[in-house]
Formats: C-alpha cells, structure tokens, sequence
C-alpha cells in the first residue's frame, strides 16, 4: 500500500454565541481535516488546530507521497521538518498531528481495528468529559457584568441538562479578581455541591493575585484550578500556598513534579504531533506520578473520536476531560457524539470510528472562505482599547 494523496480543506464552525476569556474572543472554531488516499481505496482522516491547508499540501505532501502508510514514525518525521519552526530548532507539530491522525485512522481500517485497539488495547469503554464555559455574549450586546453572570448561569444549567455533565471549568480573568469571586459564589448557589467547578486563569492572574483570590475562593470548594498563573516557579510558590489541586499546560514535568507547582498536566493531541507524542506524554506523567488530561482545543468530532480512543487506552488518565461541544452549531461527522452523564461511548467502528459528512464539510469550508479563521484571541471589540494583561490586586 502506498500514499497517493494528501488533501487539507479548512473549516469553519460558530459557537452559538461568542465568547469572551482573558485572552480576547471567540466566535467559533477553525480546523484542518486531513484525508490522506492510498493505492487500495483506504483513506485516513484526520484533524488539527486552524488553518493548516497551506503547509499540508504545498510542503508536507510531496515527501510523503509513495511511502507505506504504515510506516507511521517515518512519515511523521518527515513531515514534521518540512513545517515552518514554531520556535528555534522546533518544527510546528500541529500540522504534523492531522496526518499521523489520518494515517492511525488508516491503520486501523487496513486491520479491522479500532485506534484505541492499536494503541494497547481497550481499558475502558467510555470518556467522561466536562463542560468548559467562557462567558456568552449575544451579538450586538454591550459587556456588563450583571449580564455576564445572568448569561453564563443560564448556559451552565443548559449544558448541565442536556449533556450530564457534573464539572465546569469556568474561564475566570475577564473582568477583575472579585469579579470572579462573586462569579464563583453565584455557580455555587445555584448548583449546589453536586456539581464540581473548576477554573482557568489562563496565567494572567499575579503570583500574590492568585494567592489571594484562591484563599478567598477556599468557601466555595473549588475542585481545581488551571495555569492560576505565569511561570512554573511561581506556579509551584502559589501552588504549595493554597489547598487546591493545580492543573497546567507546562511540559517540563521534572521541575514540575520536583517543584510540586501542579498535580496535573494539560495535554493536546494536537500540540505533541499526534498520538505517539501524547502516549509518550502520558507515560512520563506516569512516571512522575502526576496527572494528565486533555484540554479542549475547540475540536470538532475527528478530533474527539482521537481523544477517546487515547482515553480507552490510557489507564493513568482518571479525571473528566475538557470539551466545547455544548458551544458548537454544527459538526463535520455523520453520526455526532451522543454525551449521556457526560459520558461519550468508544466508537466500535475500525479506525477512528468516525465519518466525514461530505455535505456539512462542504459548507463549513464555504463558511471559512467567507468569514476567514476564527481565532483563539480575537480582540474584544466591545471594549476600546482593551487588550490581554496581567492582572494585580
């Protein structure tokens, strides 16, 4: 079997509303799904973060075309040097993870195998998810705090209902640090201690902010929170000062672990290149004895078929993983994810166990010629000059 075409369509999907987080806004969701083709008539699918067409097809596809797909590791090197560096010496591995997706995908259908089979089998059946919640804002509307909390509550209650989820994660540091307190206060109320709420300061809160805004919070039970700040060093001081469990994106998990300054790291199968980097990822956590769960990277289902199945697979990760599926209109799969208890079944299908809806790619695409990309931190046009900063006391 050989590759005989790589193709890349971008695609736009809306949240339905837009959002607002400390680091601007958002409108919805811009992916690259990957089909890779061989010479049997078995094609692979994948997908990964933005606009990724460009590099896929005009610098990525012509090394590896003609190469055995099964031939994963090589390949994916390939590609990887042929992306533009995201820092020095460091090719850009989100390109890179559509198509080690596609080509796992591809695998799994050459062998009447499921990804998570391939991966080390089946340890559980199912993934359990949370709901991550920004702050909605209706188009034409002004930002008021009284709103945003009227607005965000009604949306938790939403998800909560249709979906069973029993966490949140709240996007905190849009508006002030007692904002946010009395923000958290108010989800409390409402729900109660059955639901389990978390938080993400995005690292714009101050070491001595943090500090203070999470002892003030300690009344509200707070399950745990992401990225409270900026800085592994003063992760770990804010960390070994507040009773909370900490999550973070950082990846030097030694000086982490050794540290003490998270008892959780974020990972994205897109940003480790894929499943092989995130396996990877997850034994060194392992390891270190510290957590792992995936973050929401505003996926689309391709994308969360792969989580699942790393998830099936996977023994070490034990907590709920992120999602913004309750914030979608749409999606590019035939069959969308059915959540029961916030719960999402293995698909059983070879491969992935997802298909691509010709009809609804075709219209996404069309809506990201139209639109463009919609991106993570768009600025907030609501509020003149406004641009993302550290927050202090």
């Amino acid at each position: 079997m050989r590759i005989t075409d790589v193709r890349a369509t971008v695609v736009s999907v809306p949240f339905d509303k837009e959002r607002l987080w400390s680091l601007g806004s958002q409108k919805g969701t811009t992916r690259t799904i990957v089909e890779v083709e061989t010479d049997e008539n078995i094609t692979g699918i994948g997908e990964t973060i933005g606009a990724s067409k460009d590099v896929i097809e005009n610098r990525i596809k012509s090394v590896i075309l003609g190469e055995d797909p099964s031939n994963i590791q090589r390949i994916c090197e390939k590609a990887r040097w042929r992306t533009p560096w995201a820092t020095v010496n460091t090719p850009n591995s989100v390109p890179v993870a559509g198509i080690e997706m596609a080509l796992w995908d591809m695998k799994g259908k050459a062998t009447d195998r499921t990804v998570s089979d391939l991966l080390g089998g089946e340890f559980r059946n199912n993934a359990t998810f949370l709901h991550v919640t920004q702050l909605p804002i209706s188009q034409g509307e002004n930002v008021s705090e009284e709103k945003a909390v009227g607005h965000l509550l009604s949306e938790i209650d939403g998800a909560v209902r249709r979906f069973g989820f029993s966490t949140i994660q709240l996007y905190v540091a849009v508006f002030s640090p007692e904002f946010d307190m009395k923000l958290v206060g108010k989800i409390r109320e409402k729900f109660g201690s059955e639901l389990k709420i978390g938080i993400d300061a995005n690292r714009v809160w101050s070491a001595h902010t943090a500090i203070r805004v999470l002892t003030e919070m300690k009344q509200y039970s707070l399950d745990y929170v992401e990225d409270a700040t900026s800085g592994i060093v003063a992760l770990a001081r804010v960390r070994n000062s507040v009773a909370i469990p900490f999550s973070t994106h950082y990846t030097d998990l030694y000086q982490i672990a050794s540290m003490h300054a998270a008892d959780v790291v974020v990972g994205d199968i897109h940003d480790c290149g894929g499943f092989m980097g995130t396996m990877k990822l997850i034994a060194q956590c392992e390891a270190l004895n510290l957590g792992f769960w995936f973050h929401s990277s505003n996926e689309l289902g391709v994308s969360l078929a792969a989580m699942i199945h790393v998830i099936a697979a996977s023994p070490h990760i034990v907590d709920p993983i992120q999602t913004i599926i309750a914030l979608l209109t749409g999606d590019i799969i035939t069959e969308p994810f059915r959540f029961r208890m916030g719960a999402v079944d293995l698909p059983e299908k070879p491969g992935l166990g997802v298909e691509l809806d010709r009809q609804k790619l075709d219209k996404y695409a069309k809506l990201y010629v139209e639109s463009g990309e919609f991106g993570f931190h768009d600025p907030d046009s609501r509020r003149r000059g406004w641009f993302p900063q550290v927050s202090g006391i």
